[in-house]
C-alpha cells in the first residue's frame, strides 16, 4: 500500500471519527454536554443556543429579514422583505437559482447573478453562450466560417487590384498588378 492511499485511509478514518463523536463526554457518572457554538448569541445551561434579536438557527447562523420589528408570540415574522420567505424570513428566493445548503446565499444558474439570481450582466451572457458554442459543434462552426472569410477577404483584394488597375490604364498609365498588390497590403 502506497503512503498517499494510506494517508487517505487516516484522514477519512479522523475526519469520520469527528463528525460521528459521541456528543456527550461521561465524568465521574455525570453527563457533560459538549459546548455549543453561537455564532449571533449566546449558549444557554442546557446547551442550546438563545438568538439575538434578528437571527435564528440551531446555531444562530440565520439572519432574519422581517419587514417591520412585528413578530409573533414564538418570534416568527409577520411578513418578510422582497426575495426571503419562511417562517423566520431567513430563506432566500433564488430567482434563477437555489439556496446555498449551507451560506444564506444563492448558487445562480449561468448566466444570471446578483444576490438573489435576478441579474443579466451582459457579459456574463456572451461568456456563458460562448463557452456553449465552443464544443465540437463551436469548431464545426468556426472553420467554414474562417474559410468563407479569407476566400471573401482573397476576392475583395483582387477586385481592388482590377478597379485600380482599370483606373490607371483610363488615364494612360501601365500597372504591375504585383506592385499594386504590394501597396494595398501595406
Amino acid at each position: 500500500m502506497n503512503l498517499s492511499r494510506t494517508l487517505l485511509i487516516l484522514f477519512v478514518t479522523v475526519f469520520f471519527s469527528l463528525i460521528f463523536a459521541d456528543t456527550t463526554h461521561h465524568h465521574h457518572g455525570h453527563r457533560k454536554l459538549r459546548r455549543h457554538v453561537c455564532l449571533n448569541g449566546r449558549e444557554l445551561t442546557d446547551g442550546k443556543c438563545q438568538c439575538n434579536y434578528n437571527y435564528t438557527g440551531e446555531n444562530c447562523e440565520r439572519a432574519m429579514h422581517c419587514l417591520g420589528k412585528s413578530r409573533s408570540s414564538n418570534g416568527s415574522c409577520i411578513d418578510c422583505k422582497e426575495h426571503y420567505y419562511g417562517e423566520y424570513c431567513d430563506l432566500l428566493n433564488c430567482t434563477n437559482g437555489i439556496q446555498d445548503e449551507y451560506y444564506q446565499k444563492c448558487i445562480c444558474d449561468k448566466p444570471y447573478s446578483g444576490d438573489f439570481c435576478d441579474q443579466l450582466v451582459t457579459a456574463d451572457v456572451y461568456l456563458f453562450y460562448n463557452s456553449k458554442m465552443m464544443g465540437p459543434f463551436g469548431a464545426l462552426t468556426i472553420i467554414p466560417l474562417l474559410l468563407i472569410y479569407y476566400g471573401c477577404e482573397s476576392k475583395a483584394q483582387k477586385r481592388q487590384v482590377k478597379r485600380i488597375g482599370d483606373m490607371m490604364s483610363d488615364q494612360n498609365v501601365n500597372v504591375d498588378s504585383e506592385a499594386v498588390k504590394n501597396l494595398l497590403d501595406d
